[in-house]
């Protein structure tokens, strides 16, 4: 069976786990020293860890008892093993490290606040078969053209061309529009210090006028930004994007 599971981290870490294979004191190990921690319950076979290029998304693919699909084992690569995974409860959490606890659902005094119930975005939960199992894990690497062909069949080339280039007109004008945001923020400082010297500056009705100018382009750009947003997150273009995992996972179960 497969599972899919979305996860993220802002310690460019992530991991997977059943928090009832680890000890007890985990919670307060990890706060003093979280690598050793992991270390050590990865070669006991209780926890599955590994650095990432950086922070952001990492989307999982768990194959439980069934080969990878040729079309993912194509692009795997670095094949690691495990000979023993312990999995006692039959739930498995995936997550960023920094979320790793013995409560995931609630996190705990090392973990943002809240834990995954309240940054579901950053890990789930799916169940398994209790017991031991053997692990392979690779990370996925897509050539961005395949991806492309995917979501073109999923919503159509007109609608991805259509994104493609929204994305690009949105992404200038946020950028043109902080880069003025600064500006005009220097501006108006100017002036101040000018006035408050005594001195001739920038006339305030100029600068009136330039702010007016700018609050009607984030008028404009915003709606723009949430448009093109509800677009990327549209229903159709989420389901091919899950088709395309970060790291790859299949466990089989020994006992």
């Amino acid at each position: 069976m497969r599972h899919i599971v979305e996860t993220g981290t802002d310690g460019a870490t992530i991991c997977f786990f059943d928090p009832a294979a680890l000890p007890p004191d985990f919670d307060e190990r990890i706060e003093d020293d979280p690598v050793s921690t992991f270390e050590a319950l990865e070669r006991e076979g209780r926890f599955w860890w590994r650095s990432t290029d950086g922070d952001g998304s990492y989307l999982f693919h768990f194959y439980v008892d069934q080969d990878v699909p040729e079309p993912i084992s194509t692009h795997s690569r670095g094949a690691a093993t495990v000979a023993r995974f312990l999995v006692p409860s039959g739930v498995i959490w995936a997550c960023g490290a920094e979320y790793a606890a013995r409560d995931p659902a609630r996190g705990h005094a090392g973990t943002p606040k809240g834990g995954l119930d309240r940054y579901a975005h950053m890990g789930g939960r799916f169940e398994l078969a209790r017991g031991a199992y053997a692990l392979k894990a690779w990370r996925a690497e897509w050539p961005e053209r395949t991806r492309s062909q995917e979501l073109e069949k999923r919503v159509g080339k007109a609608a991805v061309s259509r994104l493609n280039r929204l994305g690009m007109v949105t992404g200038v004008l946020f950028f043109g529009l902080i880069a003025l945001s600064g500006v005009a923020v220097a501006l108006t400082l100017v002036a101040l210090v000018a006035t408050l010297l005594g001195r001739r500056g920038l006339g305030i009705s100029v600068l009136l006028w330039f702010w007016c100018a700018l609050l009607a382009l984030w008028a404009l750009g915003w709606p723009l930004m949430r448009w093109t947003t509800r677009m990327e997150r549209s229903p159709a273009r989420r389901e091919a994007e899950r088709e395309f995992p970060s790291v790859v996972i299949q466990m089989r179960r020994i006992s």
